[in-house]
């Protein structure tokens, strides 16, 4: 059920099926996404990036982590 969704000109999303598995912390993260401080900060954060929500992560990496792959920013924050 892989699939590529048409979002503008020229984003592009691709769906995956996900499984989760619940650890019983589902409620508080849910209370926590809906949280107004929460809500305001992503906005910000949104504001200072300067990009749509769907290009966070990919201006997160070019910006904090310099362009390096997920398994390279793994590494080393796991050196901490």
């Amino acid at each position: 059920m892989f699939g590529l969704k048409k979002r503008g000109d020229d984003d592009n999303m691709l769906i995956v099926p996900t499984v989760y598995k619940f650890n019983g912390k589902t409620k508080e993260f849910e209370k926590l996404l809906r949280d107004p401080n929460m809500i305001k900060a992503y906005g910000a954060l949104l504001k200072d990036l300067k990009c749509k929500p769907w290009e966070v992560g990919e201006r997160l990496r070019s910006e904090v982590w310099k362009n390096k792959s997920p398994r390279e920013i793994l590494a080393e924050l796991e050196k901490d």
